[in-house]
């Protein structure tokens, strides 16, 4: 199947012509979306990530760093290796190679003795046999091949290239494959003498600036159920109200980031019962947010975690607590209202990669009142869409 080799030949187009332009943080995306796809076995899925690199590059609007170029050819020979071309795959290679010369492909992505790292060899033999050609030179502007602003490009192996303007912004990016056609790169040969110029065509409008990363990325709601071990403390005679597990926590939220950096906010429904004399239950409301941060399919988020919690417990000490005024005496059941503050830290897993809507998720809590501090654990699945998709 060669239809992932030959879709940035397909979309390749100026800026201008672009419905939404990309930068470092939305290619990383889908560079990671990819590699986590191949790394699990999943062809169909990395086929899909894959497909959304090719169309991110094509309409990417920064310069490209080394080790993004690095990993941009390492998918793209990726996707040669799944479809069984050989010569694609070590064209790619030979890219990366000589885009990033120190880029190691990740052991856990590709381990030792895989065949993608045997064609490695083949691919250090067409550097050291460039055929390249001139790109010549523009009037404006300039162009960089692999990130260097160099006057010939190869054509033996894949290479990426971007046109700069004369204000130094990208205005083009293109991955092309050995043996494509550079033509569209190379500057026009000089008009003879007796030949007129063609007249010139007015300049292209220049695209206005591209819209913040945020606003690309909507804010995204999400839903938490979990199983709640260790409740909020231990009930106590001498410390009321007093808090046991297990319980349960039902939450709903909101998400907005950009790149690999977020923040939410989430209110939520906390129930907890006690297993331990005397018996205390407590139904809580809690509400939290924060920072996030996403690593591939994870993400970890922190924050300030306040609480309110109507407290019901039986079996006191009437002598010792007063058993909310009820009685002075005797075994007794008192409620009360506790005002908490704390923190709370999270980290879920997409369970189908960055852009599934199915995480699980685990959190701890810890908060605090004027008795003794107390602290919660959960565990459970986490519904709804990732800002950072």
């Amino acid at each position: 199947m060669l239809l992932l080799p030959l879709l940035s030949l397909a979309h390749a187009a100026p800026l201008a012509t672009c419905a939404r332009t990309f930068q470092t943080p939305d290619l990383t995306d889908a560079l990671e979306s990819a590699e986590y796809q191949f790394g699990k076995q999943d062809a169909d899925g990395f086929r899909g990530s894959a497909q959304v690199v090719a169309a991110r590059v094509d309409c990417f609007s920064e310069p490209l760093a080394p080790d993004v170029l690095a990993r941009v050819y390492l998918v793209n020979a990726l996707s040669a290796f799944l479809d069984g071309n050989s010569e694609r795959e070590a064209a790619a290679l030979a890219g990366m190679a000589a885009a990033s010369p120190g880029f190691q492909i990740p052991s856990k992505l590709v381990p030792d003795g895989h065949p993608v790292r045997k064609a490695l060899t083949p691919a250090s033999l067409l550097l050291r046999e460039p055929v390249t050609v001139n790109l010549g030179k523009s009037d404006a502007g300039w162009i960089e091949v692999d990130g260097a602003h160099r006057s010939e490009a190869p054509t033996n192996r894949d290479v990426v290239l971007q046109r700069f303007g004369a204000d130094g912004q990208v205005a083009e990016t293109q991955y092309l494959h050995a043996g494509d056609s550079l033509t569209a790169w190379m500057a026009p040969a000089e008009p003879s003498p007796t030949t007129p110029a063609k007249p010139t065509s007015p300049e292209p409008k220049v695209p206005a600036a591209p819209l913040p990363l945020v606003a690309h990325r909507p804010f995204a709601v999400r839903a938490s159920v979990d199983i709640v071990g260790s409740g909020l403390g231990a009930p106590t005679t001498e410390a009321v109200p007093g808090f046991a597990g297990p319980g349960g926590r039902v939450a709903v939220g909101a998400e907005l980031g950009a790149g690999r950096v977020g923040g939410f906010a989430e209110a939520g429904w906390l129930g907890t019962f006690g297993v331990a004399e005397p018996a205390a239950s407590a139904q809580s409301v809690t509400v939290s947010g924060g920072a996030q941060l996403r690593i591939g399919a994870a993400t970890l988020e922190a924050g300030p975690l306040w609480l309110v919690s109507f407290v019901h417990a039986e079996g006191l000490d009437c002598a010792t607590t007063g058993c909310g005024g009820e009685a002075s005496d005797g075994v007794g059941a008192a409620d009360g209202v506790l005002l908490s503050g704390g923190g709370v830290l999270a980290v879920d897993v997409r369970l189908g990669g960055a852009s599934s809507l199915l995480a699980f998720e685990a959190q701890v809590g810890a908060v605090t009142d004027f008795e003794r501090p107390t602290w919660w654990g959960g565990l459970g699945v986490r519904l709804g869409k990732r800002w950072a998709e």
